[in-house]
């Protein structure tokens, strides 16, 4: 007879009695089961979140996870800092911003910050002209504030120029809608209780709040996304909204 078919012995049939292990598992499920059963009666008190907090945390870890744990933009714009510095970007002569473009972009890619054969050529034009309008951003600022610290204008500057020409070879607009969705979201569900904080001031550290969380932004980061926050057509700057912003 096929193994298959073999006849099956119940308790009944063989007058054997389950094993005591076999009878404190069944008691033990039992036992469990009745417990969450009494926990479900709607008289029991239950824990309670918010929606708002639960899309908050449900969007944070999907930016998160889009970000990843390497940071990698961080990096890209350490490098964009360091190549600049190196080839004396303020020092150019006039005239020489496409070939420290083109040579940028070239170093990020030899030094796998981009991929090879990805980035549009466009992008050797666009990276110049962000280069122009901060040289121009430099000169305005002393040009105005006569005063000020040359090494801290130049530090400054020079962050925040790096983070705009990440931002320009490396864009993500998927990532910058969720970020401001979660801006958003927080600013109309959130109130900052400080009497001597203005509304603006308020949407300010905000946002800085979300940007902090979301990318782990630096200094430089900060003070960029701080700039086209308050300046909203600043990525679009001519020479009069350079010379504003540099008042």
């Amino acid at each position: 007879m096929p193994e298959e078919n073999l006849p099956v012995e119940t308790t009944e049939e063989t007058g054997h009695e389950p094993s005591e292990a076999i009878k404190n598992l069944i008691a033990a499920h039992k036992e469990a089961l009745e417990r969450e059963k009494e926990l479900m009666k709607p008289t029991v008190p239950k824990i309670h979140v918010s929606e708002f907090a639960s899309r908050m945390a449900f969007l944070y870890e999907k930016v998160r996870n889009f970000v990843g744990n390497e940071q990698k933009h961080l990096f890209r714009k350490n490098a964009i800092r360091r190549i600049m510095r190196r080839r004396n970007w303020l020092g150019l002569r006039s005239g020489k911003e496409k070939e420290l473009a083109k040579a940028l972009i070239q170093e990020l890619i030899w030094g796998k910050y981009l991929e090879n054969n990805k980035v549009p050529t466009v992008k050797i034009d666009a990276v110049t002209e962000i280069v122009k309008k901060y040289r121009l951003f430099v000169k305005d600022i002393f040009t105005l504030n006569p005063r000020e610290k040359k090494s801290k204008v130049v530090d400054w500057v020079e962050g925040v120029a790096a983070c705009e020409i990440e931002e320009c070879v490396a864009s993500s607009p998927r990532l910058d809608s969720l970020t401001y969705t979660m801006y958003e979201m927080v600013s109309q569900n959130i109130n900052i209780v400080d009497k001597k904080l203005s509304q603006e001031e308020k949407e300010v550290q905000i946002y800085i709040g979300v940007h902090r969380a979301i990318f782990k932004s630096d200094r430089d980061m900060i003070r960029y996304q701080l700039l086209k926050f308050t300046q909203e057509r600043w990525l679009e700057a001519d020479d009069v909204i350079g010379q504003k912003t540099a008042e």
